[in-house]
């Protein structure tokens, strides 16, 4: 009641004043929050624009401007440089064996396709079976999910109904066709971590006989089909025979269009090298020395395969190689009448990239045979 006035006047503005100054942060902060949503906004925008407006190449283009895998004609190449400079190194080449006719190749590749159309074999290569089987059921239906929303509306049970086997003659069929039938998928995946689309991509691609397990007898008797063994892997396997007895020749046959495919980049679980001969059409390949491996990005899971969500199928050569500082990598072409080395323990990946392409490997020689540390010390070992 004593209180002056003017100090009751003052208190009352004193007051006043804090309620407005109040007042204007909450609206400072009211208007930050809808900058907040609205700059999220404008970024997610931009973010499609510029993922929508990216050029995907076409598959003549994939290949990335890696260092080339040697090309030899197979009478130029002595089995001696073969051993030494390639085969000890776990460095690729690629041996020429003889021009081919590309036309009359389909021909006889059309003959072979009519006399053993009804040879059926598995369709799904093993490790793509091992990452099924360890998926519980919930995975399993995420997966499933997951591809019917972002690829194409694929049917996941179908997919792999239609894998289980498949005639010669199918494969054929699909393969001849001369645009790819990949199935499109979707930007969105491109937001995901860069494994997921990796891995969602197998189911992308066109029906493709990959990894198929044939007998030599298979092969010869029922379709006619031969291969021509190179001096270069005559010597190795007589090296090879004199250490211990040679193993029976196990053989895989490769069939599909442009474009097919199976795995990302991986490396097999196997301790043999690979000799691949393609028999029609043309494979590009990226081989990655094993020495590499931990400047590569692992997927995190795939049972039964070691793989890597690395494409460089799409990347820039530059970025490619910026990314990962690779001083072992390389990239080549595999046409008719060609033979691919590589070390078994390669890091690699190949994809079809002509109308009909057919290719057969085997693994003629255990590693060790001459990747063992003393051999490759002592040259002259091999020779004895």
């Amino acid at each position: 009641d004593n209180q002056p006035l003017n100090s009751i006047m003052i208190g009352s503005t004193s007051s006043s004043q804090t309620r407005k100054a109040k007042t204007n942060d909450a609206a400072k902060l009211h208007l930050t929050s809808h900058q907040c949503i609205t700059a999220g906004i404008a970024c997610l925008i931009a973010m499609g624009i510029h993922m929508f407006s990216l050029q995907y190449p076409t598959p003549n283009e994939l290949i990335p401007q890696l260092p080339p895998i040697d090309r030899i004609r197979e009478q130029d190449l002595d089995e001696h440089t073969f051993l030494t400079r390639y085969v000890m190194t776990g460095t690729p080449v690629i041996i020429i064996r003889n021009e081919v006719d590309s036309s009359k190749n389909q021909d006889r590749i059309s003959s072979l396709a009519k006399s053993c159309g009804d040879l059926s074999v598995p369709g799904i290569p093993p490790p793509v079976w091992y990452f099924f089987d360890s998926l519980s059921p919930w995975q399993f239906q995420v997966v499933k999910l997951a591809a019917k929303r972002f690829i194409g509306g694929v049917d996941l049970e179908k997919w792999i109904a239609a894998r289980k086997r498949i005639r010669i003659a199918d494969i054929h069929e699909v393969a001849r066709s001369e645009t790819s039938l990949k199935v499109h998928m979707s930007k969105l995946l491109y937001l995901f971590p860069s494994y997921i689309p990796r891995i969602l991509e197998i189911f992308s691609r066109p029906l493709y006989l990959g990894d198929a397990i044939v007998t030599y007898s298979d092969i010869r008797d029922k379709c006619g089909l031969d291969f021509h063994i190179t001096k270069q892997e005559k010597h190795a396997r007589s090296i090879e025979a004199k250490q211990r007895p040679s193993p029976k020749d196990v053989i895989w046959l490769f069939w599909g269009g442009i474009d097919s495919a199976y795995y990302p980049l991986h490396r097999d679980h196997n301790e043999k090298d690979v000799v691949v001969d393609v028999i029609s059409g043309c494979k590009d390949f990226v081989v990655v020395h094993p020495e590499e491996r931990h400047k590569l990005n692992k997927i995190p899971f795939f049972p039964g395969s070691d793989l890597w969500d690395n494409d460089f199928f799409h990347l820039s050569t530059k970025t490619a190689l910026e990314q990962t500082g690779l001083k072992k990598a390389w990239k080549g072409t595999i046409s008719s009448g060609e033979t691919l080395f590589m070390a078994g323990d390669s890091i690699h990946e190949a994809r079809n990239s002509c109308p009909t392409t057919v290719s057969l490997s085997r693994r003629p020689w255990l590693e060790k045979t001459f990747r063992d540390v003393q051999l490759v010390n002592n040259h002259a070992a091999l020779y004895k």
